[in-house]
């Protein structure tokens, strides 16, 4: 399935044949945009060698380029016919539906098509939507598609949202996703000494760069955590830097803004993107000799449901009442 709003990549059909052959009994997700949580399962995946990124449980499935199994194609035809599926956005019940029948749902990495800037025939506004990582701009090995490597099912995801950085972490025993800020998340790593440096880099990078008031101490505060803090998961779990790397931190930069009010054109956005690498491998050098962050078995009630960030303002700090550092 391809919405009409997509953009392939070069020798899409190829790709998707080799896709398809590796994964036959796999959902494909082929796009998943820069600021969801697939999206960040993905650049988890970029940092840890996976080719493929395991959907996040409970998070809709992109269908804006989807490859099912012949059966289940004609279920969620049948199915999505009924009245009741109809009322639903199609890819909670794509979600729904596979989760039910028990089916794997992979994301590639890169992505095969990208998201046209263009009004689409379904009406949605959600401002601008891109490609966590798109093909046609990175450089991938001759026999890349040959490779199945398959990334750990995410229980932690680095998340930056509406200029705010974080974690979503899984409640286990709920299935519930939560929100942990990235100050409080370095707490619980042992590295809240890193909290200062962070914010000190920040304050250092808005006097000399002279940055506009919309990137403000507040917005590269979080940029700064966001891009150490996806450092230090990809450490803990092995990662290392490659090229998907370096453009899932310029579409985090981006997505992360971009239900912000930002103009994502704007020059001083280089500026901050080249400095975030620098936070990455901060990041990830602290990560190399920490044990992968664990919540099994802890109760995370304390924190927020992430679901609830999707309808914070920028300004908002969901956990502003609670003593941080």
């Amino acid at each position: 399935m391809l919405q009409d709003d997509v953009i392939l990549g070069a020798d899409f059909v190829s790709a998707v044949s080799k896709a398809a052959g590796l994964h036959p009994d796999c959902a494909l997700v082929l796009y998943t945009n820069w600021n969801c949580w697939n999206g960040a399962a993905v650049r988890l995946a970029a940092a840890t060698g996976g080719a493929w990124a395991r959907a996040v449980r409970g998070e809709w499935v992109p269908t804006l380029a989807l490859l099912l199994p012949r059966a289940d194609a004609a279920g969620v035809a049948d199915e999505g016919s009924s009245a009741e599926c109809a009322e639903l956005p199609d890819d909670v019940f794509v979600q729904r539906y596979l989760e039910r029948v028990g089916r794997s749902t992979l994301i590639s990495l890169p992505n095969l098509v990208e998201h046209a800037s263009g009004p689409s025939v379904m009406g949605h506004a959600h401002g601008p939507r891109h490609s966590v990582c798109f093909i046609e701009n990175v450089d991938l090995a001759e026999n890349y598609w040959q490779t199945s490597s398959i990334s750990a099912p995410a229980t932690v995801l680095p998340y930056v949202f509406r200029g705010r950085a974080g974690t979503v972490v899984l409640e286990e025993a709920t299935g519930i996703w939560r929100y942990i800020s990235w100050r409080r998340f370095l707490h619980f790593m042992g590295v809240q000494d890193q909290i200062e440096m962070i914010r000190d880099d920040a304050m250092k990078f808005v006097r000399q760069v002279a940055v506009p008031p919309r990137f403000g101490p507040f917005v590269v505060e979080n940029q700064f955590g966001g891009a150490f803090i996806y450092g230090l998961i990809a450490g803990s779990q092995g990662g290392a830097w490659n090229s998907l790397v370096e453009e899932c931190l310029e579409t985090q930069l981006l997505g992360g803004l971009s239900n912000t009010g930002v103009v994502l054109g704007d020059d001083a956005l280089v500026a901050i993107g080249q400095e975030l690498v620098t936070q990455w491998h901060d990041g990830l050098n602290h990560g190399r000799s920490r044990p992968s962050p664990g919540f099994a078995g802890r109760s995370l009630d304390c924190y927020p449901a992430a679901a609830d960030v999707w309808t914070y303002r920028l300004e908002d700090d969901p956990e502003a009442a609670r003593s941080e550092d």
